[in-house]
């Protein structure tokens, strides 16, 4: 603060004597930047009163508030951090390390630590310069990586490298006689140094479970290879250095062992997460060139002299009476025009947004109490109805608004253009999120998705013994849901709602063909990512019958049975039926394997391609002081697969839903 008078009266001088001028952290002074931008502009307009040698240098930020013609008008230079894991790991030697402190210079201060046996301190720091670019370049995934955008710097690595030659040193301090303390370093390694970042608590489970690939017994022996699980090349381009091996020879084991494009296996994952971070460069890079684009309306002013016709007239029918006089002044070139494509595709989006939820009608339906106390199911839907009917008669209002402008009615306010711009590039109104769902589909797959959740609320509000199991994705709070179950379980069953937890039960087969569940309800509707579900199967050995086969007729001859047991026709066909058994066996009649469906399953790893698969029906069973199994992972649920949204006070995300527990053949390391 107070700096800009300073930096103005510099320039000036400067710009008389000739001397260089350097500015930093130009984004720091919001208020001076209109300042500077006047200033720039008053050098090329002086620029003969100007000393040839006077030199004006900026640093700042990129932030939208930065003048823009001051970019236009000087030349620009942009540093970026290194990308990738080798070009990580050589900047860190470069800048962090050095001779001393990986092969000492006798009575030097690493001594202590590089006299350890084994060469631990050598391994353990080279395994810290791993993690460090791990973590770093995880976020390059987008939110498979992390569910929030971290900036670990250099600090924390040097603070982690002073954790861990404190914490060497104290066990030489008490006799060296003392393990190493391998779970101090991690836990404050992972909790404290990198951890402090961290705001999200399932990325801290992550983080967590990346230090135990760093640090752990199995570093300090030859050989280890920091990448567990891939093909024989990439697990030897996870190969640590020899302990014997000084500065250069590890700056050169860097440069020529580790990969210059980095397998996702380097980072624990899938080779599907190439697939996700490809696609979220791609899309960035097409959700800058459609900002770079600014249609223009052209039809309107065209339109506005010709739009006579009833007031009371549909608004979609003005807009298709004047687009045909449009095309038909214009000819063939008016069809791709960017009024000619907003007004199509807003006539269409009118006719297939849905009616509104009819919850007066529907009220009668629905028990008012539940157990003797209110229905907390019921108060979830009509919630959800309001906030359904709040979306539908915004985006019709807008909708209807923007027609009207288009035809010249009524004048292009400015959230009008932005949502003439939206429609045009096919994605979704700012204006409809702030009412909306959280949604992460183009505008023509987010309306026939909001049909799609407007009939199942309609199924609900107005058939509610037709819903057997429950749409959870689409809810606007589904976490309100989850405790609406909870809450109806505490009063039916007289207990404390905070001692109650989710048991989780996957049930095979169709929505169709559930009923209904007496406690918990049954959910459907759930993607996994980075995961598939697999039913166990079992192989059963059954005997070719060619001869045993009976006939329809045969069948209803034999049903009979008697009410104080088995009848005398089934004892005589159980008698024939293993005498046939005994004499196939004996004549050596072949047999043939039966596969089926166990009615179990477990989480396996992603198929190769797949990066979303469907998720079963589960069956969500509110549980009494719940203790989580060890045979299971807990599933962080999202209502979106960015993950990422805004802390509450409680510190949990609003994306977040619920931890569901799935069965897992692996550690939950592995996931």
């Amino acid at each position: 603060q107070g700096q800009g008078s300073r930096a103005t009266a510099m320039i000036e001088a400067a710009k008389r004597s000739g001397h260089w001028v350097l500015l930093q952290n130009v984004h720091l002074a919001k208020s001076w930047c209109e300042e500077l931008d006047r200033i720039v502009q008053s050098l090329d307009e002086n620029s003969h009163s100007i000393s040839p040698k006077f030199r004006l240098f900026l640093t700042s930020l990129p932030v939208d508030y930065f003048p823009v013609n001051v970019l236009q008008s000087c030349i620009k230079m942009t540093t970026e951090p290194p990308t990738g894991v080798k070009a990580n790991m050589l900047r860190t030697m470069e800048m962090h390390l050095d001779e001393e402190m990986l092969n000492g210079d006798g009575g030097g201060q690493y001594d202590d630590v590089l006299g350890i046996d084994g060469g631990v301190w050598k391994k353990l720091l080279y395994s810290l310069c791993m993690f460090h670019a791990v973590v770093a370049e995880r976020k390059k995934f987008g939110s498979i990586g992390w569910n929030a955008s971290y900036n670990f710097s250099d600090s924390d690595f040097t603070t982690g490298v002073l954790t861990l030659r404190r914490m060497l040193e104290d066990m030489i301090a008490g006799g060296g006689e003392e393990e190493i303390p391998l779970d101090s370093l991690v836990f404050v390694t992972g909790q404290i140094v990198y951890g402090g970042r961290v705001t999200d608590d399932w990325d801290r489970r992550c983080l967590m479970s990346v230090m135990s690939m760093f640090y752990n017994e199995s570093v300090l022996d030859e050989g280890y290879s920091f990448i567990r699980e891939g093909t024989p090349k990439e697990i030897k381009s996870g190969l640590a250095p020899s302990k014997d091996l000084s500065y250069v020879e590890v700056e050169r084991w860097i440069s020529t062992v580790l990969p210059s494009s980095d397998p996702p296996s380097m980072f624990g994952m899938h080779s599907n997460a190439d697939i996700q971070c490809n696609k979220r460069q791609s899309q960035a890079l097409f959700d800058n060139l459609l900002d770079i684009i600014a249609p223009v309306s052209d039809v309107a002013s065209q339109v506005r002299v010709e739009t006579s016709g009833s007031k009371d007239e549909d608004v979609t029918t003005k807009l298709k009476r004047s687009k045909s006089r449009s095309r038909s002044r214009s000819g063939s070139g008016g069809l791709n025009s960017p009024d000619s494509v907003v007004s199509t595709s807003v006539s269409d989006l009118l006719i297939s947004l849905p009616d509104p939820l009819l919850e007066d009608r529907a009220s009668v339906l629905h028990h008012s109490t539940f157990h003797g106390m209110g229905n907390a199911l019921t108060v979830v839907l009509f919630q959800e109805c309001r906030k359904f009917n709040l979306l539908l008669d915004f985006v019709r209002t807008t909708l209807e608004d923007l027609c009207q402008a288009i035809l010249g009615e009524i004048a292009m306010s400015a959230r009008l253009e932005t949502m003439y711009k939206s429609i045009y590039n096919k994605v979704i109104p700012d204006a409809w999120r702030k009412y909306s769902y959280p949604s992460m589909k183009d505008l023509e797959h987010w309306m026939q998705d909001l049909t799609a959740r407007v009939d199942f609320m309609s199924a609900w509000l107005e058939r509610p013994q037709s819903v057997k199991s429950f749409w959870l994705p689409a809810l606007f709070f589904p976490q309100g849901f989850c405790t609406a179950v909870l809450q109806n379980y505490s009063r039916k069953h007289k207990v404390p709602i905070n001692v109650l937890g989710f048991a989780y039960e996957v049930v095979m087969g169709e929505v169709k063909d559930q009923e209904s569940v007496e406690e918990g309800v049954m959910v459907h509707g759930l993607f996994m990512q980075g995961m598939r579900w697999a039913w166990e199967v079992e192989e059963v050995e059954v005997e070719d019958d060619d001869d045993d086969e009976t006939t329809d007729e045969d069948d209803n001859d034999d049903v009979l049975v008697e009410e104080d047991g088995e009848s005398s026709v089934e004892k005589k066909k159980e008698k024939e039926k293993k005498k046939k058994k005994k004499k196939k066996k004996q004549e050596g009649h072949t047999t043939s394997l039966l596969t089926r469906f166990t009615g179990k399953g477990y989480i396996a790893d992603e198929t190769s391609g797949q990066t979303i698969s469907p998720c079963p029906i589960l069956h969500f069973l509110p549980d009494e002081d719940h203790v989580v199994e060890s045979d299971v992972y807990v599933t962080p649920c999202y209502k979106t697969s960015l993950r990422s949204g805004t802390l509450g006070t409680s510190g949990i995300s609003t994306n977040f839903v619920v931890g569901i527990e799935l069965p897992s053949s692996r550690g939950k390391e592995f996931w």
